[in-house]
Order: C-alpha cells, then structure tokens, then sequence
C-alpha cells in the first residue's frame, strides 16, 4: 500500500524536482542494527527524502528515523521494560537489542522529499 501526492504551492526544489510525499507501509525482514535497521524508498516513489515521520503497527515498538541519506533512512526501535524486571523508578524506552529479530514489524511511513 502506498499513496503518493504532490505538494501544490510548495516551493519547486530546483533542480531537485517537484516536492512530493508519500504515505506507505513496509515490513522489516532482518535483525535489528544497533543505531536504527535501514529502509529505504523506492524510486518510483521519490529520488531523495527531506524528512519522515514514522510509527511501527505490529510489535509494539516505538519507532524514531534517526538519519536520512538519499532514498535511505534508518529507524531505531525501542521498547518498554517489564516494570517487574526493572529495580528503582519508573522505565524509560530502551533501544532494541543489536541483533532481536525484528522481523515482521510493520512501518507506517510518511516522507516528503523531491521526485
């Protein structure tokens, strides 16, 4: 699924091209990387990413874009401790492990960048 929409009355980018966005869902396949798992647009959708925003469906993950470069962008994930496995005060998120299969976890993306 994915929906793609151009930005009328934005500025048109140059030689970039035409400002666009796109909304669509992607499913990891791979282990988390420390520092974010990579994703990347595909090119019938856009040529370069200006800025995401996106939010995992499925796992329960709380997902944060952490660089952009290109059509890529890498996602961290983090999670919320069992309160009953933590000692002292209140958890915080935590980084998903290097290595946890995050496999199957569904992305909801919304990018904007140049066609």
């Amino acid at each position: 699924m994915s929906y793609k929409f151009t930005l009328v009355d934005a500025s048109r980018g140059g030689a970039r091209g035409q400002l666009v966005g796109v909304i669509y869902q992607t499913t990891l396949t791979q282990s988390y990387v420390g520092n974010g798992v990579q994703v990347t647009v595909g090119a019938d959708l856009m040529k370069e990413l200006k800025q995401v925003m996106v939010q995992e469906i499925t796992k329960g993950y709380v997902a944060v874009p952490a660089s952009i470069s290109g059509r890529a962008f890498k996602v961290k994930l983090y999670y919320v401790p069992d309160p009953a496995t933590i000692s002292g005060s209140n958890s915080a998120l935590t980084e998903v492990a290097s290595g946890t299969d995050v496999s199957g976890a569904t992305l909801v993306v919304f990018a904007v960048g140049y066609q």
